[in-house]
């Protein structure tokens, strides 16, 4: 039962839905993006050394002044880290 037509196949249709929904992630979600005042942090570009290797840029910003604080860590998606995250 191996028919041939001119309708989309399943893997047509999956990667239409892959590709229409990654369109969708990576536009802009705000007309303007956000950007947060360092006034009293300490933020500077970095490097971090891969287990290959590889050095990967990064970004650190820590309250001037302070000990024992919580960290946040961003780690970049396929789609990229946008300014707003």
């Amino acid at each position: 039962m191996n028919e041939t037509n001119d309708s989309m196949t399943r893997r047509a249709l999956l990667m239409t839905g892959l590709s229409t929904g990654f369109a969708l992630a990576v536009q802009p979600i705000a007309e303007a993006a956000i950007t947060t005042d360092s006034t009293g942090l300490i933020a500077d570009e970095t490097a971090i050394k891969a287990p290959d290797g590889v050095m990967v840029p990064a970004y650190h910003a820590y309250p001037a002044r302070g000990t024992n604080l919580p960290v946040v860590f961003v780690v970049q998606v396929i789609f990229g880290v946008h300014e707003q995250i």
